[in-house]
C-alpha cells in the first residue's frame, strides 16, 4: 500500500471545496493522491478518460492549490508534467461561513453524484452485466442506519470507517482490480421533537 502524504494540508478554503464539487476534479485529485505523483496521461489511464478532457480540470486544481507540479517525466513525444497533492482531507471550522458553505456544497455534490452513479449501475447503463449486490464481492450497497450510541460505540464506528478509508485511499489501479466508490455520511440527529422522527414518518 502507498503512504499518504504527510506534508499535505487539509482542504480548507471555499474555493478548494467548490473545485472539488466537480466529480471529475475530485477523481483526479484522488488518483494523484493514491499514486503519490501522476502525469495527466497516467491519470487518464486510471480513470479511463482521454487526457485532453482533463487539462482544464488540472488547471483548476492547480489554481486553488489542491495540487502542484513537481517535475516532468519522459514520454515518447515530449516530457509530461507530473503532479502531487498538496491538500487532502476535509477541514471544518464552526463560524467560518465561506468554509462551511463550501464544505456543504461539496457534500451535497458528492451525495447527488453517488445517487446518480448507483442508479446508473443498477439500471446497467454503463455495463452489460448486472452488478453484484450480494456476497463478499458485492459491488453495490446502500443503507441508512440509526443508532443511539455511547461514546465508546461511536468510537467503534469511526474505527471501522477509518479502516475502510485506509483500504480505499491506498490502492491504485492494478491488474485484476475494478474502480468502485465509497461514500459515507455520519452525523448527529437533530435534538428535540425532530430527533424522534425518522425518514418516512410524519410528526
Amino acid at each position: 500500500m502507498r503512504k499518504l502524504p504527510t506534508k499535505a494540508t487539509k482542504v480548507q478554503t471555499g474555493a478548494q471545496f467548490r473545485a472539488l464539487s466537480s466529480p471529475t476534479r475530485h477523481a483526479i485529485e484522488h488518483v494523484i493522491l493514491i499514486n503519490e505523483t501522476a502525469s495527466v496521461r497516467e491519470i487518464a489511464v486510471q480513470l479511463g478518460r482521454h487526457p485532453a478532457s482533463l487539462y482544464k480540470h488540472i488547471d483548476r486544481l492547480l489554481e486553488v492549490g489542491l495540487i502542484e507540479e513537481v517535475g516532468t517525466t519522459a514520454t515518447t513525444r515530449r516530457d509530461a508534467r507530473v503532479f502531487r497533492c498538496t491538500a487532502w482531507g476535509l477541514a471544518y471550522e464552526p463560524g467560518n461561513v465561506e468554509l462551511t458553505d463550501g464544505l456543504v456544497g461539496f457534500i451535497e455534490s458528492e451525495l447527488r453524484h453517488a445517487g446518480r452513479s448507483l442508479a446508473a449501475s443498477l439500471h446497467m447503463e454503463e455495463t452489460s452485466e448486472p452488478p453484484l449486490t450480494v456476497g463478499p464481492h458485492r459491488e453495490t450497497h446502500f443503507g441508512t442506519l440509526f443508532g443511539w450510541l455511547t461514546p465508546d460505540e461511536l468510537a467503534g464506528v469511526n474505527e471501522h470507517l477509518e479502516a475502510i478509508y485506509q483500504i480505499m485511499m491506498r490502492t491504485p489501479r492494478r491488474p485484476g482490480t475494478r474502480l468502485v466508490s465509497f461514500v459515507s455520511a455520519l452525523f448527529p440527529r437533530p435534538k428535540g421533537r425532530r430527533a424522534a422522527t425518522l425518514p418516512g414518518e410524519h410528526g
